[in-house]
């Protein structure tokens, strides 16, 4: 079994799966995962930028394996819409604006990757190459709550 952190109790699971049904899913798929993987959840770290003020990130899943390299995944749940430009996430009589789950992922797996490499333990690893990605999950718990068509630079068919 992979070592996911934090190690949730069922109880806790219970309660993130109220809030967010899509995270708690892939937290159980994650502990199904062999023992080579370890598995973040809810990841958040700020950057520091030069020129800049610190900068917070957050992500649900940071995926890690020696051999696969760094998977960041971020998952929503329920109908998240793409309109005008913009991400929302509906919920009953409005439509609450998201941040771009794309671009989410994607800052966090960039803001971990300048960690890592400021990081002096890992100088020894600087000339090795790693594979990192990342990916958006949604769960869909009904036809309508699917992402669709109309999305910026996706293809419809990877979501």
């Amino acid at each position: 079994m992979a070592r996911v952190l934090p190690d949730m109790s069922e109880a806790e699971l219970l309660e993130l799966e109220a809030d967010s049904p899509g995270e708690a899913l892939v937290y159980r798929q994650c502990r199904l995962l062999p023992n080579e993987w370890i598995v973040l959840h809810g990841i958040r770290c700020v950057l520091l930028e030069p020129g800049e003020g610190p900068r917070d990130r957050e992500g649900d899943f940071v995926v890690l394996h020696p051999r696969y390299g760094m998977l960041v995944i971020e998952v929503k749940s329920g109908e998240i819409l793409f309109r005008d430009g913009k991400w929302f996430r509906r919920l009953p009589g409005t439509d609450k604006p998201i941040q771009d789950p794309f671009e989410q992922a994607t800052e966090l797996k960039h803001s971990l990757l300048k960690r890592l490499k400021a990081d002096i333990r890992w100088e020894p690893l600087r000339d090795c190459r790693m594979l990192v990605r990342h990916a958006v999950f949604q769960m869909v718990t009904s036809p309508d709550h699917r992402l669709r068509s109309g999305l910026p630079d996706r293809r419809a068919s990877l979501i």
